[in-house]
């Protein structure tokens, strides 16, 4: 390995350089947070042994995943079963006792390649979004950590698992849809929707009302009542 392109958001690129530079201190590593710096690291660097994508969700085009110089590698932060767009939210709702982050090959569709191996921990049955999303990035890294040193000195195709997709891959569209409510929805059902989905962004929070749209103006529950002296 000589050279490797490492797809992430700024604030996680520190850490993830030094962690395979620690086995490969002459490892040149390029670094992109976005689109558009992907692009320019492709067009002004040419090509790369490898690129890495950790915890994010530009998707690197099939051209220029084609023309790197060895696999590359994508850390999903959920496991094979919430292929795609917000899986937090939609493991909640589902409520799941097990989530995780998953480490597979990147090929041209989204969270479809083969799978290398699964970073798995328990989940409260209260848990948040926000805080699930918290442990699957903790996860991901640990997943991270435990595969840095042959990231960083092997050219060669990491061993693969036994484990496959689950058959729904989620979008933006079915997060937003998640946020449309009827207005009979009883208390237990709204609670839930909110904690899974509305907590992460509550401007998908909405009702239809005679063929018009309404945004819902969620506040926290208030307190009890105080009794009277």
């Amino acid at each position: 390995m000589e050279s490797l392109l490492l797809l992430s958001h700024g604030m996680l690129a520190p850490p993830l350089c030094d962690v395979l530079r620690r086995y490969n201190p002459a490892l040149i590593i390029v670094c992109a947070g976005d689109g558009e710096q992907l692009r320019n690291a492709f067009d002004t660097a040419g090509r790369f042994d490898r690129l890495i994508a950790f915890c994010t969700e530009t998707i690197v085009p099939a051209a220029m995943l084609a023309d790197l110089g060895g696999p590359a590698y994508n850390f999903h932060p959920a496991p094979p079963d919430y292929p795609g767009s917000h899986p937090a939210s939609f493991a909640i709702y589902d409520g799941v006792t097990r989530f995780g982050a998953t480490a597979h090959e990147m090929v041209e569709r989204v969270d479809s390649g083969p799978i290398v191996d699964v970073e798995w921990f328990d989940v409260e049955s209260d848990i948040g979004v926000l805080r699930l999303e918290d442990k699957a990035g903790e996860a991901a890294a640990r997943l991270f950590w435990r595969l840095a040193p042959v990231l960083a000195q092997c050219s060669q195709k990491l061993p693969l698992g036994n484990l496959r997709w689950g058959p729904r891959k989620t979008t933006r569209k079915d997060f937003r849809a998640m946020g449309m409510v009827d207005p009979s929805i009883s208390a237990a059902e709204f609670e839930l929707r909110w904690r899974a989905f509305g907590a992460r962004d509550p401007t998908i929070m909405q009702v239809a009302l005679h063929g018009r749209r309404f945004a819902l103006a969620v506040d926290d529950p208030p307190g009890p009542t105080a009794k009277p002296a």
